[in-house]
């Protein structure tokens, strides 16, 4: 009767068959995973998204393949890719930190910032000695209009490092959007300090000497600037308002050329555009342009003041005034000659 305890035998091997095969999945899932991580460090990001999805294709439980798999993703600027990996850690380990904060990233990439602040919400519920974190959570606040707890948040990261750059960068933001040019000045000085090579700090900084009227020093900041990023759009645009308000129309036609290459859709660039229009007596263009820039972004800088003069250009002095009054009552100026020389 021996027979009949062979199934029960045959059982046991096959579910200790089915262990071994599970175990010696994760460990092709960690091989995997290994080299993925570091082909992301070499930056050789197809590669390491490759290695990353075999890795989960062995093991789809492996939270930490499927978070790099994301990284991987976001740097190749695949944003809704990345958002799924992560998605996919979350689900592997509701708990898993940095998956929320990269899926935070993730989210704010793609100007989703209500989800991106729920996401940094929890991470800085559990890293609250994180100046790194207090930065991120800044920075989505200030895109949601929060000033005032943005603020606070870049403050707090100085008190917790006071070497993060990043901090003194955004909080300088703040005070220049807030037109407290010495305060901005202040903290993008603080960030130069630290950090002499910092090509987002030069060009910060010079936009406050823009707003003080020093073109020359600020024309040396983004010369620097360039040098180390020639491909960043806003400082080719920034360096090209200085050629324009020097004369120097061809030097800012090339910048303007190049930051629209690269970046089609930056409104202050269309709205230097139209300026540079307006410097070739090409009225018609100048407006179609500051039309353009105050349809993309109608928070970009003296649009109404821009358009007014085009309208001037044309003759149309009613649009003109019309346009002038709104550069006032929005705060783009707080006075404008044009206004009172033709528009009684």
């Amino acid at each position: 009767m021996q027979w009949l305890f062979y199934p029960a035998v045959l059982f046991l091997l096959l579910l200790m068959g089915c262990s071994d095969k599970a175990e010696r999945a994760k460990r092709q899932a960690s091989s995997f995973f290994l080299r993925g991580k570091r082909a992301l460090q070499q930056k050789n990001y197809e590669e390491a998204i490759r290695f990353f999805k075999e890795a989960i294709n062995k093991d789809s439980a492996f939270a930490e393949a499927w978070n790099n798999w994301g990284v991987a993703e976001a740097a190749l600027g695949h944003y809704q890719i990345a958002l799924q990996a992560y998605e996919g850690a979350l689900k592997a380990d509701s708990h898993f930190t940095d998956a929320y904060y990269n899926r935070s990233n993730a989210f704010f990439e793609l100007g989703q910032f209500k989800e991106a602040l729920a996401d940094i919400e929890r991470v800085a519920a559990v890293y609250r000695d994180s100046a790194y974190v207090f930065v991120s959570r800044g920075i989505v606040l200030s895109r949601l209009g929060q000033t005032q707890k943005a603020q606070r948040d870049f403050i707090t990261a100085i008190a917790l490092d006071s070497s993060n750059t990043d901090a003194y960068i955004n909080l300088g933001v703040l005070f220049f959007e807030q037109k407290d040019y010495a305060k901005a000045l202040q903290n993008f000085e603080k960030a130069l300090a630290l950090q002499p090579d910092s090509d987002f700090a030069l060009n910060n900084l010079a936009m406050v000497q823009i707003a003080q009227g020093a073109y020359k020093e600020a024309l040396e900041k983004l010369n620097r600037a360039i040098a180390k990023n020639p491909r960043q759009p806003y400082y080719l645009n920034n360096r090209a308002f200085i050629h324009l308000m020097n004369g120097h129309l061809q030097a800012a036609e090339e910048d303007l050329r190049l930051s629209l290459y690269y970046d089609p859709e930056n409104s202050w660039a269309i709205r230097n555009a139209g300026i540079l229009a307006l410097q070739k007596n090409l009225p018609d263009s100048a407006l179609r342009a500051f039309q353009k820039a105050y349809q993309i972004n109608p928070s970009t800088a003296d649009i109404h003041y821009y358009m007014g003069m085009a309208y001037l250009a044309l003759g149309n002095r009613q649009q003109a005034c019309q346009q002038w009054k709104a550069s006032l009552t929005k705060g783009e100026r707080t006075r404008i000659p044009e206004l009172v020389r033709y528009c009684r």
